[in-house]
């Protein structure tokens, strides 16, 4: 199946056999540099079959990665306005490291 993801200046059509399957795959793009870091938005979203957005974070997963540092992990939130501290940000990464990890 052939499912969309998006984020900020990045749009792809990507086969997978479900939209998990297709994140893992995004990052993995993104861990190969196929997708540049400042093509990325905070967040993104896969969507359905049935048209609906299924929204993720994207940053959390960078960090815990290994593909930005803290610094920038906590500047980019700051700049959307979301304020957290280094507990929050590592524990909000921890959650979301399916995305990166196989």
């Amino acid at each position: 199946m052939i499912i969309k993801v998006t984020t900020k200046n990045v749009s792809l059509h990507i086969e997978a056999i479900n939209g998990f399957d297709a994140i893992k795959k995004f990052f993995k793009m993104i861990k190969n540099n196929k997708i540049a870091l400042n093509d990325l938005g905070l967040i993104g979203y896969w969507i359905r079959s049935d048209g609906e957005k299924i929204v993720f974070r994207i940053f959390p997963a960078l960090y815990y990665a290994g593909i930005i540092n803290y610094e920038t992990y906590h500047y980019s939130l700051n700049q959307a306005g979301v304020w957290i501290n280094k507990d929050q940000a590592e524990q909000t990464a921890y959650t979301d490291k399916w995305m990166i990890t196989d």
